[in-house]
């Protein structure tokens, strides 16, 4: 069966990791292999490999298609995206992080085009899971939801190890118990700082700040006030996050060179026992079982 690049994703919604269709090339490779055809496919996500590479092979089981697939660590995706769009060797499927512009200046810009789907394959995502302004823009689908649509990306992971010897038996809830933890865990193991995140990396640390701030009181989303829709980044919610960060450094309880770290390093130094706090999203498990397995045991 023949099977444009549209309705690869039509026959592939469980394929967790897109976030888009590119719009600039819907040619077929030549060096696709044995079927002649192949799809490209970037992404920042590492511990959703395996899961994908699953239905990848039964893809081109099913079709003959290959699935050309990279992995770019997020705090270079967007730089590497920009050069392949200049270049025209843009992936036909890649995810939007790091391009720090809203999607639909990238679809005006010509970044992606519309996935063509048929109303038995919308239907499977419910009432509510294409969702106009996120997944649809002026009626055409865009994108489509691969994970739950409220997840976090500042929570404070820690080293079960480091903390048991601190002596700490319930989580840090305000800022001055964090920063009292941090200290406690600082004394008690020899070396380490209390805390470490990915400073260096400031796609990630905009969002980190931005969900502080909602925790704080900030009534909108990513600075923007919901009942005027003004950007509001002087407001107390962010003057406190800001504050709070400020004075970890201060009291010399984060991680020495942080200012130059991205995500990946970040938590790859604290699980090699650089700190006892890390601040990251829900994906932390699985990127530590994939880059520092051994280490896997004494997450929490």
């Amino acid at each position: 069966m023949i099977i444009d690049r549209r309705s690869f994703l039509g026959r592939s919604a469980v394929l967790g990791a897109a976030a888009a269709l590119t719009g600039c090339d819907t040619g077929v490779s030549p060096d696709a292999g044995a079927g002649g055809q192949k799809i490209t496919w970037w992404d920042h996500n590492v511990n959703l490999q395996v899961a994908n590479q699953a239905a990848y092979d039964a893809f081109t089981a099913e079709t003959g298609w290959q699935v050309e697939y990279s992995y770019i660590q997020t705090a270079k995706l967007g730089q590497s995206l920009q050069l392949a769009k200049q270049s025209e060797q843009l992936p036909d499927i890649h995810t939007t992080a790091g391009l720090e512009l809203s999607i639909p200046a990238l679809i005006a810009a010509g970044w992606f085009q519309p996935i063509q789907w048929d109303d038995e394959v919308k239907a499977k995502f419910g009432d509510d899971g294409l969702v106009e302004g996120l997944h649809v823009f002026d009626g055409e689908v865009y994108s489509f939801p691969f994970a739950a649509d409220k997840h976090y990306v500042a929570a404070q992971w820690f080293n079960k190890d480091f903390v048991a010897a601190a002596g700490i038996d319930t989580p840090p809830r305000t800022y001055d118990e964090f920063r009292a933890s941090c200290r406690a865990v600082q004394q008690a193991n020899d070396g380490a700082a209390g805390f470490i995140f990915a400073l260096g990396h400031t796609g990630r640390l905009n969002e980190q700040v931005n969900q502080m701030a909602q925790a704080a009181g900030f009534p909108g989303i990513d600075g923007q006030l919901f009942e005027t829709g003004e950007y509001a980044y002087h407001h107390d919610a962010y003057l406190t996050v800001i504050e709070f960060l400020l004075s970890l450094q201060r009291d010399k309880l984060i991680f020495p060179g942080v200012a130059s770290l991205d995500d990946q390093t970040a938590r790859v130094r604290w699980a090699a026992g650089g700190a006892g706090y890390y601040m990251d999203g829900p994906w932390c498990p699985g990127s530590v079982k994939s880059d520092a397995e051994t280490f896997l045991d004494k997450v929490d």
